[in-house]
Order: structure tokens, then C-alpha cells, then sequence
């Protein structure tokens, strides 16, 4: 098996932050996606006893807090993440990617979760070595 190039990761990435901002609200397999790409989940047995399956215990698409965790350390400082309410979305995520907050990245999407995953995403896509 081959690994993915550099352009296949990029483009991986955006295509998670896309659906992060097209989702209608939580979403359990975003978050599963989002896990594997973070190398966090998980095998549980299932309730019947006759399998395992795959989860994840992060709520990135959910939970602000566990969204925040996909920020690169870098840029995970305070001021350097922005929410505001967005006309188009309902909520916008910045993720400022310098000093002089005059470079950024942005996601779009109805929950502030779901739009910082995506500008989360975007800024790992933009800053690949982290």
C-alpha cells in the first residue's frame, strides 16, 4: 500500500473541511474521518457481543473544546482563533496564521464547532509539517 502524496493529503483535507461546512449539524462520521486523519480512535466491541467496530470518543463536529484541539499548536494561542457570526452560515471560525494577524484562514458553517473544524483543517492542509 502506498502512502498519500503531499497533493492527496491537501486535497483530502479540504474535501473534510468542505463537508464540515456543509454539514446540517453534529455529525458522528465526520467526526470518525476526522479522528483517523488524527490517528485517535478507537476499537469497541459491539453490543451483541459479535464484532468490533470504530469510534472515536472525540466530538470535533460537537464540541468547541475538541474542535479547538485540530488547530495546529502553532496558532493555538489566545487571539488566534476568532468566531463571529457569519450571514451566509450562521457561524465563522478564524484561524490566524501569523503574528501580525494579517494572514488567516477561514471556515464557514452552521455551528462554531463545525466551522472551526474547517478552518482547522484548512490551516492543517495550508501548514502540512504540523
Amino acid at each position: 500500500m502506498t502512502s498519500a502524496t503531499p497533493e492527496q493529503k491537501a486535497r483530502g483535507l479540504e474535501e473534510l473541511a468542505a463537508r464540515c461546512e456543509q454539514a446540517a449539524g453534529p455529525d458522528r462520521k465526520l467526526d470518525l474521518e476526522i479522528a483517523r486523519l488524527q490517528g485517535v480512535t478507537v476499537w469497541q466491541r459491539n453490543d451483541e457481543d459479535t464484532g468490533n467496530y470504530e469510534t472515536t470518543h472525540w466530538h470535533y463536529t460537537d464540541k468547541i473544546d475538541d474542535a479547538l484541539t485540530l488547530v495546529p499548536d502553532e496558532f493555538n494561542r489566545p487571539a488566534a482563533v476568532h468566531f463571529q457570526r457569519s450571514r451566509n452560515f450562521g457561524c465563522c471560525a478564524v484561524v490566524w496564521t501569523n503574528s501580525e494577524f494579517n494572514r488567516s484562514v477561514r471556515g464557514d458553517a452552521k455551528t462554531m464547532a463545525l466551522a472551526l473544524c474547517a478552518a482547522a483543517l484548512r490551516t492543517k492542509k495550508d501548514h502540512p509539517h504540523e
